[in-house]
């Protein structure tokens, strides 16, 4: 029995393509249209990683995404810089991050002014903020 050898994995975004793209849009001091689709791309399958995906405000993190890669696309040195799709997708990873840690502090804002008003905060704030009998039991 013949074994048939898996293809080539195809990468969604290329290095090299990359590149070249950016150095286009660095001739003509704005983003290439290519270039944008690249980013757009790049953030579709990142908001879609398991640690992303089922977040209510994925929406607002991949918004949040595509401007911080395009406030930054021509900070990245094609003359130095040969990786440009690890160095966007650590922009887009930053910019996720930063949604979510605000959310979070909203959220924890929230909460406390539900309990202050005498309603039931999120499950989060709960298991949070009660102690189980084994904790008081055990110090």
């Amino acid at each position: 029995m013949a074994y048939k050898k898996r293809p080539k994995k195809v990468n969604y975004l290329a290095n090299k393509r990359f590149l070249e793209e950016l150095k286009a849009s660095n001739e003509n001091g704005e983003p290439t249209e290519e270039l944008s689709k690249m980013f757009m791309l790049l953030v579709e399958k990142y908001a879609s990683k398991a640690q992303f995906a089922n977040y209510s405000y994925n929406d607002e993190m991949r918004g949040n995404g595509i401007i911080a890669l395009f406030s930054s696309w021509y900070k990245f040195d094609v003359e130095k810089g040969k990786n440009p799709f690890a160095y966007f997708t650590q922009i887009a990873k930053n910019a996720f991050i930063t949604t979510l840690n605000t959310e979070k502090k909203q959220q924890k804002i929230r909460d406390a002014q539900l309990v202050d008003a005498g309603l039931d905060p999120s499950r989060n704030y709960k298991d949070e903020h009660t102690t189980s009998t084994y904790d008081r039991l055990h110090f």
